[in-house]
């Protein structure tokens, strides 16, 4: 598996304008299912726009999909949040809309990589994304986690290596 999460968000979140992260304006985080926000959370008090949270959980199913082999499914997952002013409710709604537009272009991009082979992105399994509200997240921030897998062809020989 060649697919590294971490590095390709901090990419989207250095290319897409309404983020525009930077070493200066820090608007990407990485995270585990374990320690969701940790990273945010250190760093919260200079963060202000748009921000990606890439979540790699390390979750795997293995399944035999109607193939000749055993796949192993990674499950991937975005947070695209952005401050809201309040607990108004439309002024929530609006962050999750904004953002959904972006998960939609996040989404795109993935595909776009995918049909050019670029990025590993060719192993993500076209009807695994799901876009979702979520919120609040630290200090009022609203917006959409974007999930979705890449299948991978398991080898599941012996290594002789592993074993007494």
């Amino acid at each position: 598996m060649n697919y590294d999460h971490f590095n390709y968000c901090e990419e989207l979140a250095k290319s897409l304008k309404a983020i525009g992260h930077t070493k200066a304006k820090k608007r990407f985080f990485r995270a585990s299912e374990q320690t969701t926000l940790q990273e945010l959370e250190e760093n919260i008090s200079s963060v202000n726009g748009t921000i990606i949270i890439a979540i790699d959980g390390q979750l795997i199913d293995y399944g035999w999909p109607m193939s000749d082999s055993l796949l192993e499914r990674s499950t991937f997952g975005i947070v695209i949040a952005k401050p809201s002013k309040s607990h108004d409710t439309a002024t929530i709604f609006e962050a999750q809309k904004e953002c959904k537009k972006i998960a939609r272009e996040c989404v795109s991009k993935i595909m776009n990589d995918a049909y050019s082979y670029k990025n590993d992105c060719d192993k993500v399994d076209k009807g695994s994304f799901q876009i979702e509200g979520i919120g609040p997240i630290v200090d009022l921030y609203y917006g959409v986690l974007l999930t979705y897998s890449l299948d991978y062809g398991v080898n599941f020989e012996l290594n002789p290596e592993m074993w007494l």
